[in-house]
């Protein structure tokens, strides 16, 4: 009777320790590849959510943006409207695309080739009834290949805020989370 308790916990432990060997791991050589990840956004307007999902973006490589839009009032999505994407890097240079049409209620689906290269910063737009409503700029990374992975995903930074008068406290303090 024992060993018929002990076995399925044997086979259990043999199972749980037999995870992925080098090389198994998307991309099949022991490393995530760029195009294997997916980013997720989440951004607030006054009246409007936007859940952004999007793979790893790569120089002159397809990416297909999916842009969720719900109203804040009534948290319904949007059934219509023009979804705009803005890529830009520190040099000026620009890229934009843009789409009319929900695939489904609240749902925009834009296809993007990335023509810019290296960090960007990246923005939302979706117009509705001449109102236009702007998202915040975020960071994004455009790989120059599969295996150009984003090199401040690696690293750590603090920034150390002075405060000489407190009265000015409220106008230095910008919080993201």
């Amino acid at each position: 009777m024992k060993n018929l308790i002990a076995l399925p916990l044997i086979i259990f432990l043999i199972a749980a320790c037999g995870g992925n060997k080098k090389g198994q791991q998307a991309g099949g050589d022991g490393h995530i590849h760029v195009s294997d990840e997916v980013h997720q956004i989440t951004l607030y307007t006054g009246n409007t959510e936007f859940f952004v999902e999007h793979p790893g973006l790569m120089f002159n490589k397809e990416a297909e943006f999916l842009v969720h839009l719900t109203r804040l009032e009534n948290y319904e999505p949007y059934p219509d409207g023009m979804v705009r994407i803005k890529l830009e890097n520190a040099s000026g240079q620009t890229q934009e695309g843009s789409v009319s049409k929900a695939e489904v209620p609240g749902i925009f689906k834009l296809s993007l080739i990335p023509e810019i290269e290296g960090e960007c910063s990246i923005r939302f737009e979706f117009t509705r009834d001449s109102n236009v409503e702007k998202t915040g700029s975020q960071h994004a990374w455009v790989a120059h290949d599969n295996h150009d992975h984003n090199p401040a995903h690696h690293q750590i930074s603090f920034r150390r805020l002075i405060i000489h008068d407190r009265s000015d406290l409220s106008n230095k303090m910008n919080w993201t989370i």
